[in-house]
C-alpha cells in the first residue's frame, strides 16, 4: 500500500515537472520557431524612392509594401552569372467603390547602368478593369553572362533594379492608398554567352593521301617554275641576237 502511494507521488511530481518545462520559454521558442528572413517569410518594408534608395531584394523572400498610387516603388538586387531571375508582384489597389476608372499598372527592369531590360516571360504591363480587386505582374531577366561583347546588351554580374508605377490612371485617383507584395525567385544555370562556343569548321579536314598529293603538287610546280621561266628568257636572247645580226650586216644598195 504504501508503495503504491509513492509510485503515485513520483508520478505526478513528473507530470508538474513537465509541465513547467513545456511552459518555460526556452521550450517553447525552440518548439515553435519563428519564420526566418530568408525562404518564404513574409516580411513588411518600405520601398525606395529613386535607384539611389532602392530597397534590398533577397531571392526567396516577399516583401509587402504599403503605398500609394501614382508613386514609384524601387528595389535593388544582386546577381550572379549564370543566375535568372523573375520578379512577381500582386498589387492590391484601392477599393472599387473610390476608384473612377481602369489602371494600367508597369513592372520595369533596370541593369546596373540604368538601361531598360527586355523581359524574355511574364505579364510586365496589366491593365486593371474598374472593379479590380488587384492585379500580377511579372517579369523573367535574361540569364546572367559571365562575359559579353562590349557592344551587346547582355546581362553581366552585379545589381539591377525593378521599378513599380502605374502608368495610367484617372487624376482623382493618385494619391490613394495601395499594397503591393514583391517576390524574388532564381535560378542557376550555364553563363556562356550565347554563341561563346567554338563551331565546327564549315569543310572536314583533308586526310593523310590527301594532304600528301597536295604538297607533291606544290613542290613539283614550285620546281618546274624556274626551267620555264630559264628557257622563255633563252629563246627571246636568241631572236633579239639574231635580229641585231641581220640589221647590222644589211648594206644599202
Amino acid at each position: 500500500m504504501r508503495l503504491g502511494r509513492m509510485l503515485g507521488t513520483g508520478a505526478a511530481a513528473a507530470v508538474a515537472v513537465g509541465a513547467a518545462v513545456l511552459a518555460s520559454p526556452a521550450w517553447a521558442d525552440s518548439a515553435s520557431p519563428e519564420p526566418s528572413a530568408s525562404g518564404s517569410a513574409v516580411v513588411t518594408a518600405d520601398a525606395g524612392t529613386s535607384f539611389l534608395n532602392a530597397a534590398q531584394l533577397t531571392a526567396g523572400q516577399s516583401v509587402e509594401v504599403g503605398s500609394s498610387t501614382g508613386d514609384y516603388q524601387y528595389w535593388a538586387f544582386t546577381q550572379k552569372a549564370g543566375q535568372q531571375a523573375t520578379l512577381h508582384v500582386g498589387v492590391t489597389l484601392a477599393d472599387a467603390s473610390a476608384r473612377h476608372g481602369a489602371q494600367q499598372w508597369r513592372l520595369d527592369l533596370y541593369d546596373g547602368l540604368r538601361r531598360e531590360l527586355q523581359c524574355v516571360s511574364g505579364r510586365p504591363e496589366v491593365t486593371a478593369g474598374q472593379n479590380a480587386a488587384e492585379v500580377e505582374l511579372s517579369c523573367r531577366l535574361p540569364r546572367v553572362r559571365a562575359y559579353a561583347e562590349t557592344w551587346s546588351d547582355d546581362p553581366l554580374p552585379g545589381t539591377y533594379y525593378a521599378r513599380l508605377t502605374v502608368a495610367a490612371a484617372n487624376e482623382q485617383d493618385l494619391g490613394a492608398a495601395m499594397s503591393s507584395r514583391v517576390t524574388l525567385l532564381e535560378s542557376d544555370g550555364d553563363a556562356r554567352p550565347v554563341g561563346g562556343a567554338v563551331a565546327p569548321v564549315a569543310m572536314p579536314a583533308a586526310g593523310p593521301s590527301a594532304v600528301a598529293a597536295a604538297a607533291s603538287d606544290d613542290a613539283l610546280s614550285a620546281d618546274r617554275s624556274p626551267w620555264w621561266w630559264t628557257a622563255g628568257a633563252g629563246a627571246a636572247a636568241a631572236a633579239a641576237a639574231v635580229l641585231g645580226y641581220t640589221l647590222t650586216r644589211r648594206r644599202p644598195r
